[in-house]
């Protein structure tokens, strides 16, 4: 997906806004258009303000805020993962208006689509079980 579509799609309107006024380069705005909203919004006010001069010291300033910080490199990989995971659901997302992914696969053949019906299994456990992880820790933080 090329930059300037990933902020159209999923940039917060207060980063599309500075994005279009050129008040955020393209670069900076895909890397925050990956994280969630709400660090959308404070990594772009951030910026604004001028209180950051970079995505990566807005990131490390609320990770140092946050008390996230502490994961260090570990940390670091998490991030890294959601913004990749970011981008996957992104994509996949954009494909519902092409269709889906039953009409992207139509000329596919049987054995082909039924390879990615397994794939997607695998993710579907994959995702539980790291959503289970997650939980059991979180009520462990408790």
């Amino acid at each position: 997906m090329k930059p300037t579509k990933k902020v159209q799609l999923a940039g917060t309107p207060e980063l599309t806004k500075g994005f279009s006024q050129g008040n955020i380069s393209v670069s900076a705005a895909s890397t925050i258009a990956a994280l969630p909203e709400e660090t959308q919004e404070k990594v772009t006010e951030m910026l604004r303000s001028g209180e950051v001069k970079s995505v990566q010291s807005a990131i490390k300033r609320i990770a140092e805020e946050s008390g996230t910080e502490q994961f260090g490199a570990e940390n670091k990989k998490l991030i890294k993962w959601f913004r990749n995971l970011s981008r996957v659901y992104q994509e996949t997302n954009s494909m519902v208006g092409r269709g889906g992914v039953v009409e992207m696969s139509k000329n596919w053949t049987p054995a082909q689509q039924a390879q990615l019906i397994e794939e997607l299994g695998h993710f579907e456990e994959l995702f539980r079980k790291a959503k289970e992880d997650l939980i059991t820790a979180t009520s462990k933080q408790s």
